[in-house]
């Protein structure tokens, strides 16, 4: 049990810092390309924030079917409550000025619909491929909320301030191995920023197969069910980039990197990385507990999250604690009957 526990903690840790460079270096490049905040949000730190779920998701679907899809369905969940109400509690009360984002809401809260219906009882090939194909109309009604946002075509360029104000510690690491930048973020070539980003998604991708080994090891030897651990521990884990990306995100007032964030990881999560786990790991999810209990408490959460952001002007810190309290509440009723 103890190499278990070892190979968890360390997975968690080092996925934890590995995600956290990635996403910097996903923000570094959406900034120099000129794009505006929401699409940074949604697409290069949505997409960089869900590379821990795609990579844990795809290495356990063959294997452990329940693992990979309660590893989505958690992320999402804590996304839209975890994270968001935990990023609000520490930096207060923020407004949702962009009619994007209540739309992208919307997007969001379909996506993850789609997803837990497929994974009751049977998932598919088929259904896997469904996934993916959805990507491309998610896509396009990205764009299309990103153009209806005001100030849509607005360069990032308080983001980039903050880029050039501050890194974070692993990502000064992987700055070193990919060579010196003595020129500020601003003269940074775009070839730098890329190879940062590979040197981190290659960590990334070790520290998520060490969590896998660990979290199926630990689920053996204590006699937890894997659908169990992939919402709580593995959930949490993977979701790491976002509370790094939340957190900073609220304190610094960007509430469009903060919600674009969330909700566009959750569009990739339950449509890109849901049709690779369908692809890779078609078959029963065989535990009726996360089909019939906790996938549907997820959805009920998300949901809430989703009408939150949909109908309020503003986040306020009563909205933050009825969501950590139902994420709480969901985790609660989840461990009753978790043992194998």
């Amino acid at each position: 049990m103890a190499l278990a526990i070892i190979f968890s903690v360390l997975g968690l840790a080092f996925l934890w810092l590995t995600s956290e460079a990635l996403v910097e270096f996903a923000v570094r490049i959406g900034v120099k390309l000129g794009i505006s905040t929401l699409v940074i949000g949604v697409i290069f730190v949505g997409f960089g924030t869900s590379l821990p779920e795609l990579t844990v998701s795809a290495l356990s679907a063959g294997k452990d079917l329940p693992l990979a899809v309660s590893n989505i369905v958690g992320s999402n969940a804590s996304n839209l409550s975890l994270v968001l109400g935990g990023s609000i509690l520490v930096a207060g009360a923020l407004g949702l000025k962009s009619r994007g984002v209540k739309y992208l809401a919307l997007i969001s809260i379909v996506s993850c619909g789609i997803f837990a219906w497929f994974v009751q009882g049977e998932f598919s090939l088929y259904e896997g491929i469904i996934l993916l194909v959805l990507m491309g109309p998610a896509l396009w009604l990205l764009y299309y909320v990103n153009k209806i946002q005001i100030g849509g075509d607005v360069i990032a360029d308080e983001v980039a301030e903050e880029i050039e104000a501050e890194h974070s510690w692993m990502g000064k690491v992987v700055g070193y191995i990919v060579g010196p930048n003595q020129h500020g973020f601003k003269a940074e070539s775009l070839g730098r920023m890329i190879v940062g980003g590979l040197v981190s998604l290659a960590g990334t991708v070790g520290s998520a197969q060490l969590l896998v080994s660990g979290v199926k090891r630990l689920a053996d030897e204590v006699g937890i069910q894997t659908g169990f651990l992939g919402l709580t521990l593995v959930a949490v884990g993977t979701s790491a980039p976002e509370i790094v990306v939340g957190i900073q995100s609220a304190r610094r007032g960007q509430i469009d990197l903060l919600t674009g964030n969330l909700l566009g990881s959750n569009v990739l999560n339950s449509l890109f990385v849901g049709g690779v786990i369908g692809i890779l790991g078609s078959g029963t999810v065989a535990d009726g507990r996360l089909t019939t209990i906790i996938t549907p408490m997820s959805l009920g959460v998300i949901v809430l999250g989703g009408l939150f952001i949909v109908f309020s002007s503003k986040i306020t810190r009563w909205h933050a604690i009825v969501l950590v309290v139902a994420w709480a509440a969901m985790l609660g009723f989840s461990a009753f009957g978790a043992g194998a």
